[in-house]
C-alpha cells in the first residue's frame, strides 16, 4: 500500500477494522488509558533486543508486559506474533496463536488506515497515540524527517514530514491526535499545569521487518 491511497477491504475485513477501531476508541475513553505510559516504551526497547538475539520466548513475555500497558500496541502484537511463528517452527499451537495476533494487528492497523489517507487536515489519519502514527509510517515504509505540532479548526495534528523508502520523496503525513493530546491536557489540569509545545516522544525501535510489511487483505 502507498500513502494516499484509499484502503479497500473486503466485507469480512471492513467489519474487522470497525471492530477494532471500536476496540481502540473505547480503551481510549477507559481508566486504563495512558498513550505516554514509559513501562511500553521500555517493553518496546527490550522486545527490539530481544528479538535480535532469537530469544523468542523472552520476546512473548515482553511484549505481553508491554501489552498490559498499551492493548492495541501494534509494535508489540507485530513482536508478539514474530515470535510466535518463530517457536510455531517446532510447536503448531505457537504458529496457530501467531496466525490469529497477526489477525489482530492487521485489524487494528486498517482501523486507522481507513479513518483517511493522510493527505490533509480533513482526511487525516486517526490515532490514539503517537506510537500508532510511527506504526503507520513502517507500514507504509517511509522514515520520518520532521514532525510539526499544529491545531487547525479546534483540532490538534502532527504533521510528519517524511522520506518514502521506495522512491527517496518527501512526503507529509497528517494525523489527527485530538486523543492524547485532550488526555494529555486533562492530566496536567490535576496538577495545575500545561503539556509542553510537542509532547511527542521519539520514535520507538522498528518490529520484525517481515512482519511489519504492508497487510494484506
Amino acid at each position: 500500500m502507498l500513502r494516499g491511497q484509499t484502503v479497500t477491504l473486503s466485507p469480512e475485513h471492513a467489519e474487522r477494522a470497525k471492530a477494532a477501531a471500536d476496540l481502540r476508541f473505547s480503551y481510549a475513553a477507559s481508566k486504563d488509558y495512558d498513550p505516554y505510559n514509559p513501562a511500553v516504551a521500555d517493553a518496546e526497547k527490550k522486545c527490539s533486543d530481544l528479538m535480535k538475539r532469537k530469544a523468542f520466548a523472552a520476546a512473548i513475555e515482553e511484549a505481553e508486559r508491554g501489552l498490559r500497558g498499551d492493548r492495541y500496541n501494534i509494535d508489540l502484537l507485530i513482536v508478539k506474533a514474530a515470535a510466535l511463528r518463530e517457536l510455531g517452527k517446532a510447536d503448531p499451537s505457537k504458529a496457530r496463536q501467531a496466525e490469529e495476533v497477526r489477525q489482530q494487528w492487521m485489524a487494528l492497523m486498517d482501523s486507522i488506515l481507513v479513518s483517511g489517507d493522510g493527505k490533509d487536515f480533513a482526511t487525516a489519519y486517526r490515532v490514539i497515540s503517537v506510537d500508532e502514527e510511527y506504526s503507520v509510517l513502517r507500514i507504509l515504509q517511509i522514515d520520518r524527517v520532521t514532525q510539526s505540532l499544529v491545531e487547525h479548526d479546534g483540532s490538534q495534528f502532527d504533521i510528519l514530514s517524511a522520506q518514502d523508502t521506495k522512491s527517496g520523496g518527501e512526503v507529509q503525513i497528517y494525523f489527527n491526535i485530538d486523543v492524547p493530546t485532550k488526555w494529555l491536557k486533562a492530566k496536567f489540569a490535576k496538577v495545575g499545569g500545561s503539556p509542553p509545545p510537542n509532547a511527542s516522544p521519539e520514535p520507538r525501535p522498528a518490529p520484525p521487518a517481515k512482519d511489519a510489511a504492508p497487510p494484506k487483505p
